[in-house]
């Protein structure tokens, strides 16, 4: 397993149009605004999402390509894993 990186488990998962997902997991973040998690999912790669929401963690997914593709499969109860918050958030 990669350094840093941690599981979350996916608890649902909404079609908002035939493109976009919102994906929410068990567990959250302390972030900040303006701050992002990495996913890596093992066997497609990583890479960095805004954080939608925090408690639960929750990813507003657009499929673009193979990684958001993959992440469009995920069923409930499979896992990802995250690194973060990173970035530099700031004050609202």
């Amino acid at each position: 397993m990669r350094a840093n990186f941690r599981t979350m488990r996916l608890v649902s998962k909404k079609n908002l149009n035939a493109d976009t997902q919102w994906l929410t997991f068990y567990g959250s973040v302390d972030a900040q605004p303006g701050q992002f998690v990495m996913v890596w999912l093992p066997g497609i790669g990583e890479k960095p999402f805004s954080i939608a929401w925090m408690d639960p963690l929750s990813l507003l997914v657009v499929d673009v390509g193979p990684f958001s593709h993959a992440l469009h499969g995920l069923e409930v109860k499979d896992q990802i894993w995250i690194k973060g918050p990173l970035g530099q958030g700031f004050t609202v």
